[in-house]
């Protein structure tokens, strides 16, 4: 059966329609809830999603989408949701009409012509990129706020980046560098030399942390030791195997298309092999080399990075150390974000410090220890936060989502990937956080189960029919829901408030035989099912209240059907 969510986005003092808005459909749901679908609206404001039974049915009870709508402008910011009134029971075909404040629109429409002007300067700096790098003191360009006086403007301008200011006597007229290009402004800023960074003491962990010192024994075959930082825990989307993050340079040992430096499966220590780390022995190894991304010695590139899988494991967490704690999303820069966006990071050198967005689309030359320079494009610029020894750290904004992958700097800027670009090139994912315990996936999209805690996996879940067997929340104890044949039923019981329950019979009825509550556990919904003798018991406290209204729901109509 096909569903269809049609309407129209518009201003509410005007009643016109509001084109390039984002609109996500969504179904809410017990426990996770489903993206039904996502568009853009037309000149006219209109968008229309379709969807199958499919999108939204995961459990035997989801009859009927329950559908509330999210709206972002074209930075991503949601600008208006109906999650605080849910169509529950959607039928096949649903209309929203949307309104939204003209201050809001105004300020989209103000972020559309930011958009337009960035992409003219992005389009100049793109003309003139190679002749500027020709330069002599030339070694990046991008785009940001020109200064003025030591102030910062806010007309946007090409930057250019030289590792120190000279007088225009001291340049020869072929280096110097125009103050207008393609009729936008240029402004010099001095960021010193730009090469990789690496070293400094660490100290072996584990479980290890983002943030913490790793490094390829690769190196010692080339007669040096060294370390740079892991970045964190990701996901392979290949396999779905856990793998450390890091740089080329860090696990890879700055391999290339014309120089070999490392081979699959070479090993990988923590703490680096400079911070004591052993390749000796199998005691300091966490991982072994999987994928990198070797660096091109003509043309340009895109990251320097690299995931080395993990061996054990229980030997590295999917926190970031520093007490910055798990990855909370992605976030793509925009324009707003030049000289604004604060950043942070955990690196082995320098710890946690902080920096801010200087700008967001580099094409900068780099030098490292084997003696090349490689070029990378669309690179981040953030002020300084790092040492050497700090490369691999992953950069986060002050709400923890992922900005970049610090992989070089200098005396007075630190240089990072984008971090969508890293995760893209090595087809790579950050763990699911805590709060999502089940994927959806596999020929018969079978629900699969994703552990939590270094001892406590969070669901025992599978099979042809996506039974859910069982589920451990992260404070509850035991919550089960629902299964096959001689599944039991038991809802929320856990060390203080045990439950003691019957197995589901052939058919699947909830069959709870003599429940036995726990000293704090009070009982105030109790549904006969087919046989009298045997009920349904269900601490109605210890759930969620976002919960208790649907679960009633679905018992009642289950005893109705009985």
């Amino acid at each position: 059966m096909a569903f269809k969510i049609h309407g129209k986005v518009i201003e509410e003092e005007t009643g016109k329609g509001i084109p390039n808005l984002t609109v996500k459909a969504i179904d809410r749901d017990l426990f996770f809830d489903d993206l039904l679908g996502a568009v853009s609206t037309d000149e006219n404001g209109n968008f229309e999603i379709k969807y199958d039974k499919e999108d939204f049915q995961e459990l035997f009870f989801d009859k009927k989408p329950d559908i509330y709508l999210k709206v972002k402008n074209p930075e991503g910011e949601v600008i208006h949701s109906t999650e605080d009134k849910v169509r529950y029971e959607a039928g096949e075909t649903e209309e929203f009409i949307i309104k939204i404040s003209k201050n809001l629109n105004k300020k989209q429409k103000e972020a559309n012509k930011m958009k337009a002007n960035i992409e003219k300067i992005r389009a100049v700096k793109e003309q003139h990129v190679e002749s500027l790098l020709k330069k002599e003191n030339v070694v990046g360009v991008g785009i940001g706020r020109k200064i003025k006086e030591g102030e910062m403007t806010g007309e946007l301008c090409v930057r250019v980046y030289v590792k120190e200011k000279k007088a225009k006597s001291q340049l020869n007229a072929e280096n110097l560098v125009e103050k207008e290009l393609g009729g936008v402004k240029t402004d010099i800023i001095a960021v010193g030399r730009i090469r990789f960074q690496q070293c400094n003491q660490k100290t072996r962990k584990r479980p290890a942390y983002g943030g913490d010192s790793c490094g390829s024994c690769h190196s010692t075959t080339h007669g040096y030791i060294m370390a740079g930082t892991l970045g964190c825990a990701v996901i392979d989307n290949t396999d779905g195997k856990r793998c450390i993050l890091s740089n080329n340079h860090v696990l890879a040992d700055c391999d290339s298309d014309t120089d070999s430096r490392a081979n699959s499966g070479d090993p990988i220590v923590q703490p680096g092999t400079l911070d004591g780390g052993t390749c000796a022995t199998s005691a300091d190894r966490i991982a072994t080399l999987k994928r990198w991304m070797p660096f091109k010695t003509t043309g340009d590139n895109l990251v320097d990075a690299a995931i080395g899988e993990i061996i054990n494991d229980s030997d590295v967490s999917d926190e970031i150390g520093c007490d910055m704690g798990r990855v909370q999303g992605i976030r793509e820069l925009t324009a707003d974000d030049i000289d604004a966006l604060q950043v942070q990071k955990c690196g082995r050198t320098t710890c946690h410090t902080t920096g801010t967005v200087m700008d967001i689309d580099v094409t900068v030359d780099v030098e490292y220890g084997t003696g090349a320079t490689y070029r990378f494009v669309h690179q981040i610029f953030l002020t300084d936060m790092s040492d050497p020894g700090d490369s691999g750290s992953l950069i986060l904004d002050m709400e923890r989502k992922a900005v970049g992958l610090l992989f070089a700097g200098s005396d007075t800027v630190t240089v990072a990937n984008p971090i969508q670009t890293v995760l893209d090139e090595l087809n790579v994912e950050f763990p699911s956080p805590p709060e999502l315990h089940c994927r959806v996936g596999g020929p018969d999209s079978t629900i699969h189960c994703i552990t939590g805690g270094p001892d406590t996996p969070q669901c025992f879940i599978g099979g042809p029919n996506r039974e859910i067997h069982c589920f451990i929340g992260p404070d509850t104890g035991w919550l089960c829901f629902w299964g096959g044949p001689n599944i039991p039923i038991c809802l929320a019981c856990g060390p203080d408030s045990p439950l003691q329950c019957g197995s589901g019979g052939p058919d699947m009825l909830i069959n709870v035989r003599g429940c036995k509550t726990g000293p704090r556990m009070d009982i105030d919904f109790v549904s006969p099912i087919e046989d009298p003798g045997k009920l349904v018991i269900i601490d109605m406290n210890r759930i969620p209240n976002g919960m208790q209204k649907a679960l009633k729901k679905m018992l009642e109509e289950m005893a109705k059907e009985r």
